[in-house]
């Protein structure tokens, strides 16, 4: 995976992760959400270098957030588009 803050990758769950370890020889992760733990095998975690981590997120975008999510999630910051080449989702 590369050294300390160089990648970072995406591993999905449908809950909130709440633990995290890497097996003795470093080639898992194991992550726990709620009762599911899962095992990584990191050699085929698609890692992605910090200058390439916002078009990589955009490729899996299909609209930008709608103005009463980005409320919710953002307070009082101006609305935005995240993603200009996205629609507002409505």
């Amino acid at each position: 995976m590369g050294g300390l803050g160089r990648h970072r990758t995406r591993i999905r769950h449908t809950d909130p992760v709440t633990s995290v370890s890497f097996s003795p020889e470093g080639s898992h992760l194991i992550t726990v959400s709620r009762k599911i733990v899962r095992v990584w095998d990191l050699a085929v975690v698609q890692p992605v270098t910090i200058d390439k981590l916002i078009p990589f997120a955009w490729q899996r975008l299909t609209t930008n957030l709608s103005r009463s999510r980005w409320a919710g999630l953002f307070n009082e910051e101006p609305y935005r588009l995240i993603c200009p080449d996205l629609p507002e989702d409505s």
